[in-house]
């Protein structure tokens, strides 16, 4: 049995049960601390299996979070100047998106997690809450694809709790909706 791919499996349930404890927690700044560190395990993981269209995509999330993250944090301090500055970093990220997509064209497997990552891009720039958690359901679809051409057992359990608690949260929050009205 070869080493890396185990050392690779036992960081990636690491970041996989980071992950879930991340779901549950409800300070934004908490959140982040924990995306950064179940990404940066997920990185690891995905270049211990030769993975590295699924650990740049990653990379670019990590920065596109924390840039939200930060929006999010001054958007009233800086509405004016953040207004023209998403629309830039926006386009930014979509570029490098663009760009990773056009490198690996020949290999579809390569080319599912940026296509989800700049799906999910816009998602976050214009959906809703209800319309983000579907997204989300929606764009993990091509990563568990991804997980399982690429063998990483903790990402396809990612994957597929993604998928499950988007859709139930989706649908939870819809159910809030109509009962508000």
């Amino acid at each position: 049995m070869d080493y890396t791919y185990v050392l690779a499996q036992i960081i990636g349930s690491i970041a996989f049960a980071l992950s879930i404890v991340r779901f549950f927690q409800k300070n934004k700044e908490l959140v982040m601390k924990f995306s950064i560190l179940t990404s940066t395990l997920h990185i690891i993981h995905y270049i211990l299996l030769g993975a590295i269209f699924g650990c740049y995509t990653l990379i670019i999330a990590l920065f596109r979070d924390f840039y939200i993250y930060q929006r999010e944090k001054h958007h009233k301090k800086y509405r004016h100047r953040f207004l023209f500055n998403n629309i830039l970093v926006l386009i930014f990220f979509a570029t490098i998106y663009l760009i990773f997509i056009s490198l690996e064209i020949k290999n579809p497997i390569n080319i599912l997690p940026p296509i989800a990552g700049l799906i999910y891009l816009f998602a976050e720039w214009f959906a809703n809450k209800i319309e983000l958690k579907i997204w989300a359901a929606i764009t993990s679809a091509p990563w568990l694809i991804y997980d399982f051409s690429v063998v990483s057992i903790p990402g396809i359990l990612l994957d597929i709790s993604i998928i499950i608690a988007s859709l139930i949260g989706a649908y939870r929050d819809s159910k809030k909706r109509e009962r508000r009205r």
